[in-house]
């Protein structure tokens, strides 16, 4: 929110804001893993899956309160004043909600599940050493099953808005507000598949996300390019789905994957693996794009993520019904 521009730094501005974007993007990859172990290992075994479904409440909340801004944003400040400076009072915003978020960790005991591992001597001092060495295949699993929830995820969140803008030439408030809304649609859906994982298991849950994606994604973006808001609305819903399951399911899965000892660190690293390839997706959308000059192209880059993790879903076991080792 206080980076010095172009016109004082030169190019270390953009390298700057580029590198410290990426940091955060690793700090909540971090989070998230933390998150759905600490949901995970406080749950009762037959309800993980919807207590595990929380922590993608959360990322779907912060998703749309991320909307609301811009979409204020957008709606009060001119489009010149928000280059000039107006793209720095979201990131200024997030301030105060990083003390409460600081103030609720200070305050965090810890799980049972990581009580009882230590009580056994079982906290290792280099669990990341650990993961790659000894758990290099769940970890392998979390960053194929990671590929389609991640493209999925900034499809829905981030690409969108940029393909209401600049594609479909609707103003910057009608983005931000018209993304924020379907987002905030789809948060009920979330306890709802995990609620469903918990009861029928986690691979058919994700197994179906997936086959979602290859079957509807291509026909739901031509539809998308519609002059009908109210087409555009469901168009964009439904292909918002399968997202919703995933972010309800892939949470609990990724870290049930792993044993407490290092539960935290193998999925923390998956997660960040996969998200290198999903934080990438507005610009190969984009790209996609402009290279075959269609509209739908990137509804190819959905399918082909969702192809590699419904392979990646084959070698997985059902953790659903499994004790937390």
């Amino acid at each position: 929110g206080v980076l010095p521009g172009y016109a004082t730094i030169g190019v270390a501005a953009p390298l700057l804001l580029f590198l410290l974007r990426s940091l955060q993007a690793m700090s909540a990859g971090g989070e998230l893993a933390g998150a759905s172990a600490f949901a995970v290992e406080h749950a009762h075994p037959e309800r993980r899956g919807l207590h595990g479904s929380a922590v993608g409440v959360g990322v779907l909340l912060g998703t749309s309160l991320a909307s609301g801004v811009a979409a204020v944003m957008a709606w009060l400040v001119p489009a010149e004043q928000m280059l000039a400076w107006g793209w720095r009072i979201p990131f200024l915003l997030a301030l105060p909600l990083t003390a409460v978020a600081l103030v609720i960790r200070l305050r965090l005991e810890d799980t049972p599940a990581f009580t009882r591992a230590a009580a056994r001597s079982q906290v290792v001092r280099n669990p990341l050493k650990l993961v790659v060495l000894r758990h290099w295949r769940p970890l392998l699993q979390v960053s194929g099953l990671g590929v389609a929830y991640t493209v999925g995820a900034y499809f829905s969140t981030g690409f969108i808005f940029a393909y209401l803008s600049t594609y479909l030439r609707h103003s910057t408030g009608f983005a931000s507000t018209f993304t924020g809304l379907i987002i905030v649609a789809g948060i009920p859906c979330i306890p709802l598949f995990g609620h469903l994982s918990d009861r029928i298991g986690r691979r058919k849950v994700m197994g179906a996300a997936f086959a979602w994606y290859l079957l509807f994604a291509i026909p739901l973006m031509y539809l998308m390019d519609t002059d009908s808001i109210v087409l555009l609305a469901l168009a964009y819903f439904a292909i918002n789905i399968p997202y919703t399951a995933l972010l309800a399911v892939g949470t609990t899965i990724f870290a049930e994957l792993f044993p407490t000892e290092v539960r935290y660190s193998g999925a923390a690293l998956g997660i960040n693996v996969f998200a290198l390839v999903g934080g990438a997706t507005p610009y190969l959308a984009t790209l996609s794009i402009e290279l075959s000059r269609d509209l739908r192209a990137p509804s190819l880059l959905i399918v082909a993520t969702a192809v590699i993790s419904l392979l990646t879903l084959w070698t997985v076991r059902e953790t659903g019904r499994s004790p937390l080792s």
